[in-house]
């Protein structure tokens, strides 16, 4: 019969101080055996229980003997009902394992009736059902965002996505807040699996309790979980030079409509199903105006005061490889190419050269703009450097097919979409600017619903961005949601620009499903 904890907070409930901890014999179990047992808030109807070690006829384990000769907690002696008198069970006990006694044990026998003889003393079952539980403790585990459980009862486990295998922002926090011996907060970094589960609980200790945690796949792998001790390395470091590629094929959320109407040769807003009317062509200039006005202003605004360097670099797409030059429209010669480099007060000036191209097909150059920047970088090392794409395009799909990108782009609304290309350096280049302590960050802009006649096209668009938001995230990038309009872009901008200047402060951890 095993022990309640409605008793063992009857029997600490007599005892002095009444005791978070106790040392248990337990002679209801066969063999008996020597038991920790610890009144926790965090634990499962307050208490855990842990074997030390059983008693043998004519000696004692170890553990056991270390325990019962120094005891660092009250000894109880429990016995069944129908076991023999207390005095000659603790008779039998304390020649067997002290010589002498060290500390008087509290002797403790079931009765018939449910209730406890505790040193002579009788209490009822009723007045164990009185007995005080130790106050639940609630758990916070914070990540991206902060999942709380007000009573929490350990072992927990909660689901939790990474945004990428590698990276300084893969860390969640623990912290337990109320009733007496809440576990000190701790901050763990996790790695090896991009989604899983937390496996959390504590083991308790006579001088002190602590955390224990698993990170563990679906299927049982196990990932990695690092104790925070100390920040990463360069997390202390300025930001003294950031890289911004600029994504020219990225319209405006109001402007959406013009922009498929260029790219489809079409001459007005509404205007779909007409012919292509050169002349009456919309204004390519404006229709990323939004979008690169803000980003030069909020670069401007937000890193004017901390002395950092920005390379600026964009891509656009091209014709070639099956794919046609757009009548009436005059695309870049080249793929990839550097605006400029400057300080925070010169980028309005350099971003508001980039206007709008119109893309061409699914994929654009992304992956060699950040080939070409990433080696830009390695020329000038030093200091703590970060790389900030800007748009809401995917890069041509790597060459394996298990890459997590390559499968999102396969297809569309099950039409398999072909490429003229593989990418040969995007996974590469992403696994080495981790490996190098460069945090690649996307401001991946969304556009809402628009007054277009193929409202069907438009739907299949935001599902197609969606899928590529997400991949994105699983290839190992920072990726985060912003409208494709001034406020969004300067929102969306100064959060990620805050979280790489202070990488430490923020994680990208979601927690739950």
């Amino acid at each position: 019969m095993t022990i309640e904890s409605a008793e063992i907070a009857a029997i600490a409930d007599t005892m002095s101080g009444r005791p978070r901890d106790l040392l248990l014999v337990d002679l209801t179990a066969a063999p008996p055996m020597l038991r920790s047992v610890h009144r926790r808030g965090w634990a499962q109807d307050g208490l855990r229980m842990l074997d030390v070690g059983p008693l043998a006829a004519d000696h004692a384990d170890p553990a056991v003997l270390r325990l019962l000769h120094a005891p660092p907690a009250p000894v109880v002696v429990f016995s069944a009902a129908a076991a023999p008198p207390p005095d000659d069970i603790m008779q039998e006990v304390v020649s067997r394992l002290w010589e002498p006694p060290a500390v008087p044990p509290t002797a403790v026998r079931r009765r018939t009736d449910g209730g406890l003889e505790i040193n002579g003393r009788i209490l009822s079952a009723a007045d164990i059902g009185m007995a005080s539980l130790p106050s639940p403790q609630s758990l916070a585990v914070a990540g991206k965002q902060t999942a709380h459980f007000p009573a929490v009862c350990l072992p927990r486990t909660v689901p939790v996505k990474l945004p990428a295998v590698l990276t300084d922002q893969n860390w969640v926090e623990l912290t337990m807040h109320g009733g007496a011996g809440a576990l000190p907060p701790i901050r763990l970094r996790l790695g090896g699996l991009t989604a899983g589960d937390l496996q959390i609980d504590a083991i308790p200790g006579f001088d002190g309790d602590q955390w224990t945690v698993r990170y563990v796949g679906r299927n049982g792998e196990a990932g990695q979980v690092r104790r925070d001790e100390e920040p990463a390395a360069g997390e202390n470091l300025p930001l003294n030079r950031l890289a911004v590629i600029f994504d020219r094929t990225c319209p405006d959320d109001r402007r959406w409509n013009e922009a498929r109407a260029a790219s489809l040769g079409l001459a007005g807003i509404d205007d779909f199903l007409a012919p292509a009317k050169v002349d009456e062509a919309p204004p390519l200039h404006a229709l990323n105006l939004d979008i690169r006005t803000a980003v030069g202003d909020t670069l401007k605004e937000q890193l004017a005061s901390r002395g950092a360097r920005i390379d600026v670099w964009w891509f656009a797409d091209v014709p070639g490889d099956g794919v046609s030059q757009l009548p009436s429209v005059d695309l870049p010669l080249q793929e990839v190419g550097q605006a400029g480099s400057g300080t925070p007060d010169q980028m309005p000036d350099l971003l508001r050269g980039l206007t709008w191209f119109p893309g061409l097909d699914l994929s654009d150059p992304v992956d060699k703009a950040l080939n070409e920047c990433r080696a830009a970088l390695a020329r000038q090392p030093g200091g703590r450097q970060a790389i900030l794409i800007v748009g809401n395009s995917p890069p041509f799909p790597p060459v394996s097919d298990a890459d997590p990108l390559a499968a999102a782009l396969r297809e569309v609304k099950g039409t398999p979409v072909a490429f003229r290309r593989l990418s040969l350096s995007w996974t590469g280049d992403i696994r080495a600017c981790a490996a190098d302590g460069i945090p690649v960050a996307y401001l991946f802009l969304d556009h809402s619903r628009t007054n277009s006649l193929d409202i069907n096209e438009f739907d299949i668009f935001r599902d197609v961005q969606q899928r590529i938001a997400d991949a994105l995230a699983m290839s190992g990038l920072r990726v985060s949601r912003a409208p494709a309009t001034s406020l969004g872009v300067s929102e969306g901008l100064a959060q990620i620009l805050e979280e790489l200047q202070n990488p430490g402060r923020h994680s990208h951890v979601r927690i739950g499903e």
